[in-house]
């Protein structure tokens, strides 16, 4: 995409973020068994601080991809849940720190709208660049952060409903159909997809319909049973309460 400076194959879009997952999943172990536990905090920031400084440079001079698709640039956002992994794994608890994650949360959810607005104007490229990526990577680890630190609190019992596990089971796999399905839908009953019409509206809901009912399907028959497969062949408990020296110093 970079190199050709174009998006591809629709069906195929969303691959360019499944790349740069993996490509740090490939990575980070790599750093995490040969890194000294004392230090994986300074790398992470490094990251955070690196990353955006890194997109923007590349950026003012003049490349209008590779901020988007390379994992350098976009690194930031995976670092920061690593760091709320790191954090919460090593066991501390600072009442300083989680305040300010919750103000964060708080000041980036009323920020949003703005964000919208910026996001929906026909020129996006320069303010995503500039800062709408670093926005999205520190509200998101924000939230992961305080959805983790109030878990089983009752004013997160919606996140514990039938319907939303439901969504979370099939969130992944519903990311990776949704536009091939909607592609496909406008492209069988020859209609553009527009939804300033009835009928891109009708469509697109009945693309969704469809999306979560091949991602459920998806579940039940190959994930869940690959899962299941993996708890049994792995165990992993007495991690939570095992001690944590390293991580600790």
């Amino acid at each position: 995409m970079t190199v050709g400076k174009t998006w591809g194959c629709e069906w195929l879009v969303v691959t360019w973020s499944l790349a740069i997952e993996e490509q740090f999943y490939l990575l980070w172990p790599v750093v995490l068994r040969f890194s000294p536990g004392k230090w994986l905090p300074w790398i992470l920031a490094t990251v955070l601080v690196a990353s955006p400084l890194a997109r923007t440079l590349d950026f003012l001079a003049g490349d209008e991809w590779g901020y988007q698709f390379l994992l350098p640039f976009r690194a930031d956002a995976l670092a920061a849940g690593s760091m709320v992994a790191w954090y919460r794994w090593s066991g501390r608890q600072n009442t300083m720190v989680n305040r300010l994650l919750l103000a964060t949360l708080f000041l980036s959810a009323c920020f949003f709208p703005v964000f919208a607005l910026i996001f929906t104007s026909p020129d996006t490229a320069r303010p995503m660049a500039l800062w709408g990526y670093s926005y999205l990577a520190v509200a998101y680890g924000a939230l992961v952060f305080v959805v983790l630190q109030y878990q089983g609190s009752r004013n997160l019992a919606l996140l514990r409903t039938r319907t939303t596990k439901f969504f979370a089971r099939i969130s992944y796999s519903l990311y990776l159909v949704h536009i091939a399905v909607l592609s496909l839908v406008f492209i069988l009953f020859r209609a553009p997809q527009d939804l300033n019409t009835w009928t891109g509206i009708v469509l697109t809901g009945l693309s969704l319909l469809i999306a979560i009912s091949i991602c459920a399907l998806s579940y039940r028959i190959l994930e869940k049973p690959m899962i299941d497969f993996a708890h049994r062949k792995f165990t992993f408990s007495g991690i939570e309460n095992s001690p944590r020296p390293a991580l600790a110093s």
